[in-house]
């Protein structure tokens, strides 16, 4: 934010409190959206979370997009945590702790591997927006993944109903 949005040093603390508020806000809005609709909520926060950072490689190089697009990236990132969490204690069954303990482990795998991918990409040359673009493809990735839970759960009912009919 400082080096190509331009916002000088003092500013990085009002930055943090932005994308904190994007956080709240984001988990707020996912948890109310997962109880109407799980999967779908699932489906599009991943989506959503894709799109905003591809949109901040563009909007990272002025200040006030920037601070708008770093607020919704919080916002995104925090709004797929209730849908995630609630599908893996969904499918846990009697092992729900233990399933949360891996979820966490998952997103805290998840951040390390971003961390780790967005500065081999900087460090190729790409330059520091490269880092958010190497999000947005980890949460495109994610979106496949939900897709094809949504599909096998599709899969599994179906065949559920058929026992059930015969």
């Amino acid at each position: 934010m400082t080096d190509v949005a331009g916002f000088p040093a003092s500013a990085l603390t009002g930055l943090v409190l932005l994308f904190g508020a994007g956080l709240v806000v984001g988990n707020l809005a996912g948890a109310r959206a997962a109880d109407r609709a799980l999967m779908p909520t699932v489906v599009a926060t991943i989506a959503l979370l894709a799109v905003v950072l591809l949109a901040f490689v563009v909007t990272v190089h002025s200040p006030v997009p920037a601070a708008i697009t770093l607020f919704l990236a919080g916002a995104a990132a925090f709004a797929t945590v209730p849908g995630l969490q609630a599908r893996v204690m969904d499918a846990a069954g009697s092992a729900g702790t233990l399933a949360s303990a891996m979820n966490i482990g998952a997103f805290n795998l998840g951040n390390a591997v971003g961390a780790w991918l967005g500065g081999a990409a900087i460090g190729a040359g790409l330059g520091l927006p490269a880092a958010n673009a190497v999000g947005a493809a980890m949460a495109a990735a994610g979106v496949v993944v939900a897709l094809v839970s949504v599909a096998l759960d599709r899969r599994r009912a179906a065949a559920r109903a058929e026992v059930v009919a015969s």
